[in-house]
């Protein structure tokens, strides 16, 4: 796998927390409407890969959040938002602090590892891979990511095979 194959698989696989915000506003929206309205949209511009308005409009959110949860989802969000805009130290610093506020919060352990990967860092992604599966068996997310740090492994051995193959071959 191509470093620019892993890039457009990355953009695709990154773990947004869309339900948290669009059920927080449902509770309340006389009070947060535009925290909500903000985080809310920043997601969906997020999902349609629409990636600098959906970090825009989350740190709009984010600005005006108090609610640990919300928090914690913009926090995993600007990651995924900066994984799929291939800025990956920026993505590993909102994954870290949304990690920090939730340990048990297996989607910024699957971004992190996404940014991991975008860097070149298999054990790191690996680890956090494991660690989203301890906490989520059965993410689906998770799963993906862990075939695509698999691939990326696998591809310097399948690349240094083939040019030796084409080596001895002359």
């Amino acid at each position: 796998m191509t470093p620019r194959h892993v890039i457009i698989a990355l953009s695709g696989v990154a773990c947004l927390s869309l339900g948290a915000f669009a059920s927080h506003a449902q509770e309340d929206p006389s009070v947060v409407i535009g925290v909500s309205r903000h985080l809310s949209d920043g997601a969906t511009a997020l999902e349609l890969g629409n990636y600098e308005e959906g970090i825009r409009l989350t740190m709009l959110g984010l600005k005006s959040s108090t609610r640990p949860r919300d928090r914690i989802g913009a926090l995993s969000n600007l990651c995924a938002g900066y994984v799929g805009t291939q800025n990956y130290d920026e993505a590993l610093r909102y994954c870290n602090r949304a990690i920090r506020l939730d340990p048990n919060n297996w989607r910024a352990y699957n971004n992190r590892g996404l940014a991991y990967l975008g860097l070149g860092n298999l054990e790191a992604a690996r680890s956090d891979v494991e660690r989203g599966f301890e906490i989520n068996p059965s993410g689906n997310s998770l799963e993906i990511v862990a075939k695509l740090v698999e691939q990326a492994a696998n591809a310097p051995a399948a690349a240094g095979s083939s040019a030796s193959e084409e080596a001895s071959s002359e």
